[in-house]
Order: C-alpha cells, then structure tokens, then sequence
C-alpha cells in the first residue's frame, strides 16, 4: 500500500533563519534509498500560508504530515502571510482542521520550537503527533527528521521511528534528545497503518489497560497511607579489592517507584507509580565508577582506552562507555572479586537513589547548582564525590553523567515488575534504560524518577555506571 508523505515548509521572512531546505532534502534521500522506498511518496509545499495547508490536504490526501518551521507555544505554529511575514495560527484552529482529516492521517510530525502546544490538540483526532517542548536548534532537528524516516523506510512503526530520531540527537552529541515529545490520540487504536509492513504497537483492550492503572494506583494510595517510611541506615561500607569500587550496603524494604500521578513536572515515562519490594539487601558503588577503576580493567585485559574528551581521568567518572561495556566490566570484576557483581536493577538505582524519600529530589523540593552538577552552565564532569551524599552516603546519583542500569527500555511502568528484579521482557530490547541525569540537564530531568534509555552498543560523553554486588 503506498502512503504519501506532505512536507510543509515555512520561514517567514521577519524570523530567524532554517536550514529547511536541507532537512527536506535529507528527508527525501533517507526515503530514496530506504528499502521500503516503493511505498512512500513524498509531496512538498514551501512559503506556506494557513490557507495553503487545507488545500494540499485536499488536492495530496496525505497520510502523514511533517511540518518544518518555527513555533511559538500557546501564541501558535509560524507560517506566512500574503506579504512573506509572520502568521500564528494556534492549537485549536489546526486540531479543528485535523479532524476533518482525522480518517486518512495516521500522524503528524510538528518540528518547530515549542509546539508541543499544537501537538497536544491535535492529537485528541490523530493517532500520532510528534511536537518539540522547547526550543529546538536546526541539528537537533535535521538529526530527528532523518533518525525517523530513516525508520519508517526500514518499515519500523511510528513509535520506533520517534525513538530512533531521539536517539539520532544524541548520537550528533547534542543535547536536545528530551526535546520532542509523542502523543497519542486518547483513549482510541490507530484507525489505519502507515503502510501493511509498518506494524503499530498495538495497545492492550481498553478495559484491561484500565485495570491496570486503577490496581497500581490503589496500591500505592495504600502504600502511602499505611505503610511508614522507615529511616534504615546502611548496614556497612567496604572495598574488595584496591582497584574496585567502594561499596554501600542498601537494606531491603518497599518503596513507591516512579513520580506521582500529581507531579505536573515528570514526564509520562516516569508513570504510573507503583510499589516495590526490594527483597534482599544489596551493596551498590558508592561513586560512578572511575577513570582509575575502569583503566585498570582495560590494562589487565588489553581492552581500548576510553577517551575521556579532555576532561580528565583518574576520579572523574568514566565516560564514553556503552552498556555493553560496563557489562564487561561488571564480568571482570566478579571473576577478580569472587563475587557476584552487575549493573543495577532500574528499581535498584532509583531505591538506592531515593533513599527513604519520597519526592523528586531526595536534598528537597528543589536541585540546584550546590547539590549536584547539573545544567547550570558547566561544560565538564567533576570528580567523583564533589558534592553531597544523600541520605544513604551515594554521591552523584543527580547529574554529572547518565548512569546505564539493567533494565531494557519501556515507555511507561505499566506492567513493570514489583519485586526489584530487572525488566527484561518486552519494551525495545535494542534499548537500555539511563538513570539520574547529566551536567547537559537542568533539575527536571535530574530527579530520583527521571529515565531515558541509549542503544545498549552506544558509549556516550555523558554516559557512565556504578555497579551492585549481590550479597
């Protein structure tokens, strides 16, 4: 079945200036040599006034739609007058257009700054929309555009094809990969499919999903009411060896996972809460692991050098380190140790990280510049320990580099695990959950429940681990 794609392009002339043509052209040549290439066809509209857009629905009868341009929040999407300058159109006016389309468009993609506004009020007719949160700079969304078709020409569904434009944000080393957001029409299966090869996650039956939510949120209503959080003090620190991590003991308990349904701040990813029992007490690094601990890891096993950008080595923690690597890393340490040491559970780190707390941040009700190395301005990971422990003794569990932990990727807590152990089925195996955040990100996306994933296969800059020894 071929599907058409309608590309709307506009850069009034009174706005800064995009590099839209190359991000059309790039668009084009992704699908050109994709291998699902017969089933696209790719129909284009420049300078694009408001009037234009009903038009080219009419005359193409697009099932998708990409948009490239400006936007500005609640004021509206940027497109052009009869003079070439700025016309806004608002949320509301392009969800009324979208629902007279809303049986042949299966999804709209918005990449312009701050249009996560219009993505949401179109999405109450439209399968999918794709919008941006913030602003977004023209690599970032050059970068998303081809991570996203890229996919959908290797005939991968729309929800693969968001994940992988993220993931092509990062891969360009710019830290915009938070910056697009999916929605999804409420309440409502996708009425058709991009194409027969594309399949869509099917969403289970509506009554079952409902279930679902009602049983997690009882519980942890419940949990909240009657179950008191005991202030457990860590049983023991200790080191096995010279060269490996210093060690925490963490005690068994139950705690609430994941941001309240009343957090306005946390992402959909962070939800639904839900408690979990963490059945046996568990040591965990009391730093990231190191320059030093890894070095001597490569040294003794003739393994390469990460680099380390120029940041410095010794107690900064390393970087530049796939999932897959700190894998390796854990193997050799439990064959040196005689123990049994691993990557975190995802439930493990944020229990670790919480530490008999409760909210987003365990220092309080606000992160800043004196708890832990965030986005304020600094370009470089500090030293192991620079900052305060939380109430456990771990340092650096907010900020300084994104922390890979066990768990393969999955876009909501719904279904996941409640006894502590990794979850390994289902979700996107090619991806592996992140924890706590980086000194690219401001405190929202550095709290005790803030997640985003990586391809297990991918070192990155602002990526690193601790490990757990099981006991």
């Amino acid at each position: 079945m071929v599907q058409t794609i309608l590309l709307l392009a506009a850069n009034p002339k009174d706005t800064g200036r995009l590099r839209l043509d190359q991000e059309l052209r790039d668009i084009a040549e992704g699908l050109q040599r994709a291998q699902k290439r017969e089933q696209f066809i790719l129909e284009q509209r420049l300078a694009v006034r408001p009037r234009d857009i009903q038009r080219a629905m009419l005359d193409v009868g697009p099932q998708m739609i990409h948009f490239s341009g400006h936007g500005e929040g609640e004021q509206g999407l940027v497109f052009e007058d009869e003079t070439g300058n700025t016309k806004l159109v608002d949320g509301e006016a392009l969800a009324g257009l979208f629902a007279l389309f809303a049986d042949q468009i299966i999804c709209v993609v918005l990449n312009g700054c701050y249009s996560a506004v219009q993505a949401k009020a179109i999405s109450q007719h439209i399968p999918y929309v794709i919008g941006m949160h913030q602003a977004i700079g023209d690599k970032a969304a050059i970068a998303f555009s081809v991570g996203f078709y890229d996919a959908l020409g290797a005939g991968r569904s729309i929800e693969f094809a968001y994940k992988l434009g993220c993931s092509s944000i990062r891969l360009e080393g710019v830290a915009e990969h938070l910056t697009p957001v999916i929605f999804k029409k409420p309440e409502t299966k996708p009425s058709a499919q991009l194409s027969d090869q594309v399949e869509l996650q099917q969403p289970k039956p509506q009554e079952l999903l409902q279930k679902g939510l009602e049983k997690q949120a009882e519980e942890a209503r419940a949990f909240q009411k009657h179950d008191r959080f005991r202030h457990l003090e860590p049983l023991s620190v200790f080191r096995d060896l010279d060269f490996s991590p210093e060690m925490v003991m963490i005690p068994s308990d139950r705690f609430l996972m994941g941001a309240l349904d009343s957090d306005q701040e946390a992402y959909d990813d962070e939800k639904p809460s839900h408690c979990v029992t963490i059945l046996c007490s568990f040591a965990i690094s009391k730093y990231l692991v190191t320059f030093d601990e890894f070095d001597a890891f490569c040294h003794q096993t003739s393994r390469h050098l990460p680099s380390d950008e120029g940041w410095g080595r010794q107690r900064k923690p390393v970087i530049n380190v796939s999932w897959d690597d700190a894998v390796a890393y854990t193997a050799w340490l439990s064959k040196q140790t005689e123990r049994l040491y691993r990557l975190p559970t995802e439930a493990e780190w944020e229990y670790a990280c919480r530490a008999d707390t409760t909210g987003r941040y365990y220092c309080g009700t606000v992160l800043g510049e004196k708890h832990a190395n965030i986005g304020t301005g600094k370009k470089y990971t500090t030293d192991v320990g620079s900052y305060p422990a939380n109430p456990w003794g771990l340092y650096d569990m907010y900020g300084n580099v994104w922390e890979w932990v066990q768990d393969v990727w999955h876009p909501s807590y719904l279904g996941a695990p409640q006894d502590g152990n990794a979850w390994l089925e289902g979700g996107e195996q090619a991806l592996r959950v992140v924890r706590g955040g980086s000194i690219h990100y401001g405190p929202k996306d550095c709290s005790s429940s803030v997640r985003c994933y990586l391809a297990s296969n991918t070192p990155d800059k602002l990526h690193g681990f601790r490990v757990v020894c099981s006991t």
